[in-house]
């Protein structure tokens, strides 16, 4: 009797031992899940839009397959017995290729807003930026590819490119802790200059399109000479030759005619571009709107008669539009800040 006793309170209390830790077990994942409402309360994530995460994906992979075609040349008999300057090619695409996968481990593809700052998240870094050292947000074009920097006392603090879902909800955030909107503080008057390295790209891409033009002339008048005049090839590489030497003369004729700096005074906007500078009136500006698929990337302005193109290659260029379409509209008010969360609008 007595030894069923004994085992009947060993089974009660292993009972009770096992109840606590099932209790326990409760408390802790309600805790956890608490704790994961938290965070996802005070936290904002943002990635990067699935058409631009899957062009990037095919695209390093192609950058991954050319740094490790130079091992093909010891195990491909063809490339083995290949001709030297096959050989050169495939041995400067590898280092070229690796640089470029280096370098796009450094670009973000992950923010996450907090309650005390931003974080970036790249392959190889990522950045933390509390919201007190924020003091600008500038849209800036580093040869040709457009960022936002977030700037401080010391300098660039963090940058992320325009690749984000809810880019405009983002910045919109950035700018409301940042002092001034997130503005430049300019003076009356004040200029906003072209990348110097935009326009040698830019420069460097129309001579390399005018030295294919020399080149398909060229064979467009050894290929005529020996087939004659009623061809249809050469019909019809007469008429490819003609559009395509359009298209490259009125790249030209814009890069030649867009303004490369633009200063914005009291009473004037002054345009200096390459072939001289022309003023005109504040008063005059009446309609800012964006460029049609045959220009470029940017803003195309309406002053009076004429229409002035100023490309979207300026340093801050989103406060040089907000600053025209202030102007055309007859106010140069900075609009008033506003009470915003990210999350709950969405543009």
């Amino acid at each position: 009797m007595d030894a069923e006793n004994i085992g009947l309170r060993r089974g009660s209390g292993t009972g009770r031992q096992f109840t606590t830790v099932v209790s326990f077990l409760m408390l802790l994942r309600r805790w956890c899940q608490t704790l994961s409402q938290t965070n996802k309360a005070v936290e904002t994530r943002y990635t990067v839009k699935p058409v631009v995460a899957a062009r990037l994906l095919a695209e390093s992979t192609v950058l991954v397959i050319l740094s490790l075609l130079p091992l093909s040349l010891f195990v491909v008999k063809e490339l083995i017995a290949a001709d030297w300057m096959i050989k050169l090619i495939l041995a400067l695409l590898s280092p070229i290729s690796i640089s470029a996968l280096v370098a796009a481990g450094f670009l973000p593809f992950r923010l996450v807003l907090t309650a005390g700052g931003i974080k970036t998240v790249a392959l190889l870094r990522s950045t933390y930026v509390e919201w007190a050292a924020v003091r600008t947000v500038k849209l800036v074009s580093k040869w040709g590819f457009r960022i936002y920097e977030i700037r401080g006392e010391s300098g660039t603090l963090a940058f992320f490119p325009l690749w984000f879902k809810k880019i405009g909800e983002i910045v919109q955030y950035l700018r409301m802790k940042a002092p001034n909107r997130g503005r430049s503080v300019f003076s009356a008057d004040h200029s906003y200059k072209r990348d110097f390295a935009v326009l040698v790209i830019q420069l460097l891409k129309v001579g390399a399109q005018l030295l294919f033009l020399t080149v398909f002339w060229f064979f467009f008048a050894s290929y005529k000479s020996t087939t004659g005049n009623r061809s249809e090839d050469v019909l019809i590489l007469l008429a490819a030759g003609i559009v395509f030497s359009g298209i490259v003369i009125w790249k030209l004729y814009l890069l030649i005619t867009m303004p490369g700096e633009v200063c914005l005074t009291r009473d004037h906007l002054v345009l200096k571009g390459i072939l001289g500078t022309k003023t005109v009136q504040r008063s005059d500006i009446s309609r800012v709107g964006a460029t049609n698929f045959l220009q470029p990337e940017g803003l195309v302005v309406r002053c009076g008669e004429k229409s002035v193109l100023v490309g979207a290659v300026f340093e801050s260029f989103d406060e040089l539009e907000e600053e025209l379409v202030e102007i055309a509209a007859g106010s140069s008010k900075v609009p008033p800040q506003q009470s915003f969360e990210p999350g709950h609008n969405e543009q």
